[in-house]
C-alpha cells in the first residue's frame, strides 16, 4: 500500500480519509503533488537535464510558495538543483521566475554549446 502525504492530506489505494476543507493554495499544492509526486529513489539520477514540465513545476511551486527544498523532492531532483536552475534562469530585473524565460533560455545555452568554431 502506497500512501502520499502532505500536511493533513492522506490517500492510499485502499482508503479514503476525509479531510478538512482546503484553501485554494492548498489545492494547488495537492493537484501539483498529483501530477509529478513520483516514488523515491534510493539514488538520484546524476547528470540529468531539467524537463520542461519539472520547469513548469517549478514555477507553480514558486507562486503557491513552497520550499526550494520541497519542491526538489516533488520534482525527484536534488534541492541543489533546484536552486542552481532558479538562480540560473530568474529574471535579470524582476527577480522572479518563469517557466518560459528558463526554457528559452536553457535552449539557448545548449544551441551555443554545440557552435563550431570556424577557423580560417
Amino acid at each position: 500500500m502506497r500512501i502520499i502525504s502532505n500536511k493533513n492530506i492522506y490517500f492510499s489505494e485502499r482508503k479514503e480519509r476525509q479531510c478538512p476543507p482546503f484553501s485554494h493554495s492548498e489545492w494547488i499544492k495537492f493537484a501539483i503533488f498529483a501530477l509529478i509526486v513520483r516514488p523515491k529513489k534510493k539514488k538520484l539520477q546524476m547528470s540529468k537535464h531539467i524537463t520542461e514540465e519539472q520547469r513548469y513545476a517549478i514555477s507553480m511551486m514558486l507562486q503557491i510558495p513552497m520550499s526550494k527544498k520541497a519542491i526538489a523532492e516533488a520534482i525527484g531532483v536534488d534541492k541543489s538543483t533546484v536552486y542552481r536552475e532558479i538562480k540560473r534562469n530568474c529574471d535579470a530585473r524582476s527577480g522572479s521566475y518563469s517557466m518560459e524565460l528558463a526554457q528559452r533560455k536553457a535552449d539557448r545555452r545548449k544551441q551555443q554549446k554545440h557552435r563550431k568554431e570556424v577557423l580560417t
